[in-house]
């Protein structure tokens, strides 16, 4: 079974709650929470995808430190900085309004 003490020091670092979190990755609260504590293991499409919301990597959320190439990593940038400062529920509705842009560019229109 996987260690998720790291997954509540994430959560709690960047100010999400449960709830958010568990919208976000459309689980019930009693999921994501039995993942924290450790009741349940977590699959691994929900860990690329609680990786990818809170930045890390899957090794980062499972608690591994990196320990080759740490300076090979790419940094951040504006845009994934202030998309991290987001909610769960802006992000959705950021993500929602992208993929409005890109269906409107298919399509030959102009987003208004």
């Amino acid at each position: 079974m996987f260690n998720m003490k790291r997954l509540r020091e994430l959560r709690k670092s960047q100010g999400v709650t449960q709830r958010e979190i568990a919208q976000y990755l459309g689980v019930s609260i009693s999921t994501y929470s039995g993942w924290e504590t450790g009741v349940y293991q977590m699959d691994y499409e929900h860990l690329c995808k609680t990786a990818d919301f809170f930045g890390v990597t899957v090794d980062e959320l499972l608690g591994r430190t990196p320990q080759l190439f740490d300076d090979a990593r790419i940094q951040k940038s504006d845009e994934q900085a202030l998309f991290d400062e987001l909610t769960a529920e802006e992000k959705q509705m950021v993500v929602g309004y992208m993929k409005g842009l890109i269906f409107n560019r298919s399509k030959g229109r102009k987003a208004q």
